[in-house]
């Protein structure tokens, strides 16, 4: 029966998609490395943006605000806080950890050609 998928489910399938792209690219003898770098950052980016049949994915700011005070006294631009509530921390489909997540996905879906 349908249901609504939950965010753990739906942040593991935009990792999985993210890896996809990545080996998919890597793959292809046809481009350059240079290429498949591009053409792997524009499917992240469609994917981020709707493409498909994958959900529009908002991407906020989130530094950490005890930055600011050093960097103005550097002299340097700080970047703003997105307003981020509760629910949307626990819906973030990017964690500090999604790095690794995506790269043990590469590691596996290469492993397993």
């Amino acid at each position: 029966m349908p249901r609504e998928k939950t965010i753990e489910e739906t942040r593991e399938e935009l990792l999985q998609r993210i890896a996809d792209a990545a080996v998919e690219h890597m793959h292809n003898s046809h481009l350059t490395r240079e290429a498949a770098v591009v053409h792997t950052v524009f499917s992240i980016m469609s994917i981020l943006e709707g493409s498909g049949d994958f959900p529009f994915c908002l991407v906020l700011p989130h530094p950490d605000q005890r930055d600011a005070p050093s960097r103005r006294r550097e002299g340097e631009d700080w970047y703003p806080r997105a307003i981020v509530t509760n629910a949307t921390e626990k819906q973030a489909l990017f964690t500090g950890e999604s790095h690794h997540k995506i790269a043990e996905l590469i590691n596996k879906r290469i492993k397993s050609n």
